[in-house]
């Protein structure tokens, strides 16, 4: 579900979920640097704020190598969520997406 808050009338409403175009998803990753992280940890579902950047085709993001995300996600699935506003000729609101996918470590 993503909440949608509609500036100009002070309202906000609950839509429902829709799927993204890649290129939608793309154009809204490029225009935002920073979102949450989450993952399966050892003591259940964790998350992680921090900025990310989009190279061709992989999703990079930085954590410090303390932190225990280094130990689960290795391999596993993630989902990184990127809060922002939506730009356009439609009324603006606010809006969250969701991009899922398998955590890799960096290789040297």
């Amino acid at each position: 579900m993503a909440e949608i808050e509609r500036p100009d009338s002070g309202e906000t409403n609950v839509d429902a979920t829709r799927g993204m175009s890649y290129s939608e998803c793309r154009i809204w990753l490029d225009h935002h640097s920073e979102g949450e992280l989450g993952y399966i940890g050892g003591r259940g579902p964790r998350s992680v704020v921090g900025s990310y950047a989009v190279t061709e085709d992989q999703i990079l993001f930085l954590v410090p190598a303390y932190n225990e995300i280094t130990q689960y996600v290795p391999g596993k699935q993630v989902t990184l969520q990127v809060a922002g506003e939506s730009s356009g000729p439609t009324p603006r609101y606010y809006d969250t997406v969701s991009v899922t996918g398998t955590a890799n470590s960096p290789t040297p």
